[in-house]
């Protein structure tokens, strides 16, 4: 997994502001949950890191949590596009106990790729 430095991202004056877009936490999400979510891979952890100033990437973020990222770095728009038009969330973080009950409830997609909850439609990665 090669990480992308603030170097090779570019000048903070080429973003746009309307580029620039905001995701609210859900319950079981980390910040590794969050860049997959919203920039289709880790390649751009570094920089969701710091442009949100976090410190303890190791921590599950509260809910309700919100961070900025730069939708115009996507690097999976199809991904991308498969979550908004589902209503899905990736949420690793769970506690054990309660990804014990969930894992019972997963249900393998076609393509093998995604596992999805039949309730609440959470991804499990």
């Amino acid at each position: 997994m090669a990480l992308t430095t603030p170097s090779e991202i570019g000048s903070p004056s080429a973003i746009t502001s309307s580029t620039i877009l905001y995701i609210t936490s859900q319950n079981g999400q980390s910040i590794y949950d969050i860049c997959i979510q919203t920039y289709g891979s880790l390649d751009l952890l570094y920089k969701l890191i710091q442009d949100n100033n976090l410190t303890n990437i190791d921590a599950t973020l509260q809910p309700g949590t919100t961070l900025q990222w730069d939708s115009s770095l996507i690097t999976d728009n199809s991904f991308y596009g498969y979550l908004q038009r589902n209503s899905l969330n990736i949420g690793t973080a769970l506690s054990n106990g309660i990804q014990e009950e969930i894992v019972e409830e997963l249900l393998e997609q076609e393509d093998g790729d995604l596992l999805l909850l039949q309730s609440g439609g959470d991804i499990i990665v």
